[in-house]
């Protein structure tokens, strides 16, 4: 069962509607009565969107929105969203499609990495602009709060953007969180990782490996890590 999703009950009205030669206005009132009952439930006053040049869906929109105008006319007390008092979420939108419309092309959604950061995020001239969580590497400006914003160029001189743009946005975060991992684990990040600890000293190899490694470690960490805030915030922003 999908909770989200509704039908009127009503298994004959194909034949009833498409019938060749057919009176479909009885069932066109039905069908109209039944929306204006479902809308009022949920307190939705929506906009009507419908295919002009279907006969069925221009005759459902004038039926529910004269139905709808009469049941305000006489329930003074409804109220709706997107009404001056209940301004939490605008108005819905009544969208009627006849059976030659694609119903199911509109409501999918584009899951590469490229197309979820340009539908969810604002990215301007291929510029993205984010607070970071933590302290990171990188172009950054400073707001005259104090607090930091970082820049990242979408472009085709980041690596991690060209190799990763085509693919599936659960690949992306799966594929940074194990080079992620992959650097954490290794014999320079154990390194760094130990600097700060008294109780592990580093051979002389082990600092020289790092020292030679820590300017490119940097780097790499720094763009991984902004990609994977980068999708993890459009993931976020898709889920709600």
């Amino acid at each position: 069962k999908e909770s989200r999703a509704f039908h009127l009950d009503m298994p004959s009205s194909f034949m009833q509607l498409f019938s060749p030669g057919g009176d479909s206005s009885p069932l066109a009132e039905t069908i109209a009565s039944k929306l204006v009952t479902v809308c009022a439930t949920l307190n939705e006053f929506p906009h009507i969107r419908y295919t002009a040049k279907s006969q069925i869906c221009t005759t459902i929109a004038k039926l529910f929105d004269e139905k709808f105008m009469q049941f305000i006319g006489i329930n003074e007390s409804f109220w709706y969203y997107g009404d001056p008092d209940h301004n939490s979420k605008g108005r819905a939108t009544l969208l009627l499609l006849d059976r030659t419309d694609d119903c199911l092309s509109p409501l999918m959604h584009e899951f590469t990495y490229q197309a979820m950061v340009n539908d969810l995020l604002t990215v301007e001239d291929d510029r993205f602009t984010y607070k970071p969580d933590t302290a990171e590497s990188g172009s950054k400006t400073v707001n005259g709060d104090g607090t930091e914003e970082h820049v990242v160029l979408l472009n085709e001189n980041d690596n991690i953007w060209v190799e990763m743009r085509g693919k599936h946005i659960a690949d992306v975060i799966q594929t940074l969180s194990t080079r992620i991992k992959d650097i954490v684990s290794s014999s320079t990040g154990s390194a760094l990782n130990t600097r700060g600890d008294k109780s592990k000293t580093l051979t002389l190899s082990q600092m020289t490996d790092a020292l030679k490694e820590l300017p490119e470690y940097r780097e790499i960490m720094s763009k991984l890590s902004q990609h994977m805030h980068i999708s993890h915030q459009c993931m976020d922003i898709f889920n709600k």
